[in-house]
């Protein structure tokens, strides 16, 4: 991923999709979380900016067997 070569020394924060997969990245101080879903991705530049997220709306309950393994992976680069 392309994304990977800057360097954990700046202050810059990523967000990154995938050309081929969509799958949606944030990288901040060389370290890069995976697979975020909107909320997610939301949390995280929050969190980078330092601010406190909005509520998100409450979503409908997911059926027994619907609900997929978290996709978020958290992995140094």
């Amino acid at each position: 991923m392309a994304a990977e070569g800057r360097r954990a020394d700046t202050d810059a924060v990523a967000v990154v999709v995938s050309e081929e997969s969509g799958l949606i990245s944030f990288v901040q101080r060389g370290e890069i979380k995976r697979g975020l879903d909107a909320p997610k991705l939301r949390a995280a530049i929050s969190e980078a900016l330092e601010i406190s997220p909005k509520r998100e709306k409450a979503k409908p309950q997911e059926k027994p067997g619907e609900a997929e393994a978290e996709t978020e992976e958290i992995a140094s680069i």
